[in-house]
């Protein structure tokens, strides 16, 4: 299996884009830098996100001082639905998530199958499902990192 293969040899421990070759020869071209319809928030959008947000921090301290129970759950609810928007549109790091953008649409693409891959063999195999989970890495690079050196046996 993976252990006495030159190519997840070659791939432990490394991290790799997905728009560039691996040993494993997978990945997609670099799009050009303009093939993007820009940030998903533009700055003034943020700004209002964060200034509502500070509000809702305010109210949701007055509502819970009175009691107000009808009110807290609304305003959590809308604070909750911020916040989510918010999450979207960025990524870690607070970088700007970029709408329409080629690299985002493949890293989440890769991300979705590497996930649905591993749920099916932890069908058959959960221990190795686990493993996986713990030791595949996405985000704006993917890779294979063991916590410990693994031996495959086929």
């Amino acid at each position: 299996m993976c252990g006495t293969s030159p190519y997840c040899s070659a791939a432990r421990g490394r991290r790799f884009r997905y728009w560039t070759s691996s040993p494993l020869q997978v990945g997609l071209r670099r799009p050009p830098p303009e093939a993007h319809l820009g940030p998903v928030l533009d700055d003034t959008a943020r700004r209002a996100y964060r200034h509502r947000l500070s509000e809702l921090d305010r109210d949701i301290d007055e509502a819970e001082a009175d009691a107000d129970l009808g009110r807290l759950e609304r305003l959590r609810s809308e604070r909750s639905l911020l916040t989510d928007q918010l999450t979207a549109a960025f990524g870690l790091g607070g970088r700007a998530r970029i709408a329409g953008d080629p690299v985002e649409r493949a890293r989440k693409a890769v991300t979705m199958r590497i996930r649905a891959a591993i749920t099916a063999i932890g069908e058959a195999d959960d221990g190795l499902a686990r493993h996986l989970r713990n030791a595949v890495r996405t985000g704006r690079l993917c890779g294979y990192e063991p916590e410990s050196p693994v031996t495959w046996h086929s």
